[in-house]
């Protein structure tokens, strides 16, 4: 065969393939591989999406975590302040609060203290998502413990430095709660 006559029967099979739908096959061919890059594309968005979660979330749970750790540094560095048995000093805070010494004023401002990190730990990881707003109910609960003479003093000395939410919850705690001394009376048993 000569190279013209095969040049001749290759441009006929070229232009018989094209009348027969290898064109529009090939038409098809790139619009599932549109469709798949389409797929493909989205695919990676939704990816991205969840890696952005994901990345938010450990970012808030470190977030909490040196949150906590920091509180429970102080905490602890107040609680060795107040000793190994406060309660006699808090006792005589309750009934004799004019008596207290110089160290067992410490040892209360330490136990105040100590009411107060408690309370500013739960409202700092209720603003950064930890907690629910039902955390004011165990914190009013606890600041009722402040709800005595020298409790309130110590309150009112403190409460300017408070975050405006946490005062307010502290506050009402503290008028709300009739006594602590009244909690602590003794009991009566038949």
């Amino acid at each position: 065969m000569t190279a013209t006559a095969f040049r001749c029967r290759s441009s006929w099979r070229q232009s018989s393939a094209t009348k027969h739908g290898v064109r529009r096959h090939g038409t098809e061919l790139q619009m599932k591989r549109d469709s798949f890059q389409l797929i493909t594309n989205v695919g990676v968005v939704l990816a991205l999406v969840v890696l952005i979660y994901e990345v938010n979330q450990a970012n808030l749970h470190t977030r909490a975590q040196l949150a906590d750790s920091s509180f429970n540094m102080g905490y602890s560095q107040i609680t060795s302040i107040m000793g190994e048995n406060p309660s006699a000093v808090i006792a005589k805070a309750v009934e004799e609060p004019k008596s207290l010494t110089l160290s067992e004023r410490v040892v209360i401002d330490a136990y105040h203290q100590t009411i107060y990190v408690d309370l500013e730990h739960r409202y700092v990881l209720a603003q950064m998502g930890i907690f629910d707003d039902t955390w004011t109910i165990s914190a009013k609960s606890y600041a009722q413990q402040l709800a005595y003479p020298a409790g309130r003093i110590w309150w009112t000395r403190k409460r300017g430095t408070s975050p405006p939410d946490l005062r307010d919850v502290i506050d009402e705690a503290i008028n709300l709660s009739n006594n602590f001394i009244e909690r602590i009376q003794p009991y009566e048993i038949d």
